[in-house]
């Protein structure tokens, strides 16, 4: 069975359901693939991550990593997060640009969270 994970932010609870085995697996393989460059680098403070503030000896680390994403390798990522993923008890899937506009900081925090709730014990 596949696990829910819930989480406030800001004012919105958002529930999170783990993907199949096989889809999780290949979205695991196409993260790595692309952030491989960044990974190289080791880990960073979690707490300075979400404060947007980050050391600068891994910036080019991360603008490689960035530079590797299309618009379609974002968009991949999102999706997949999106289908699996309610907010307030609604599916984000019918009110993912609305929910999200001008909430550019609470779309990375869930984005970052649901991203755990696939892979947590692969990033622990």
């Amino acid at each position: 069975m596949r696990e829910i994970k819930t989480e406030k932010i800001n004012e919105n609870e958002y529930q999170v359901t783990q993907l199949p085995a096989t889809k999780a697996t290949n979205l695991l393989a196409f993260l790595l693939r692309k952030f491989a460059p960044f990974l190289a680098l080791g880990t960073l403070d979690k707490q300075s991550l979400l404060d947007f503030k980050l050391d600068p000896s891994v910036l080019e680390g991360i603008m490689s990593a960035l530079n590797s994403l299309s618009e379609q390798d974002v968009e991949r990522v999102i999706k997949d997060m999106v289908s699996v993923t309610r907010v307030n008890n609604m599916e984000l899937k019918g009110i993912y640009e609305d929910h999200f506009r001008g909430r550019m900081k609470e779309q990375l925090l869930w984005l970052k969270f649901a991203l755990h709730t696939q892979f947590a014990d692969f990033f622990e």
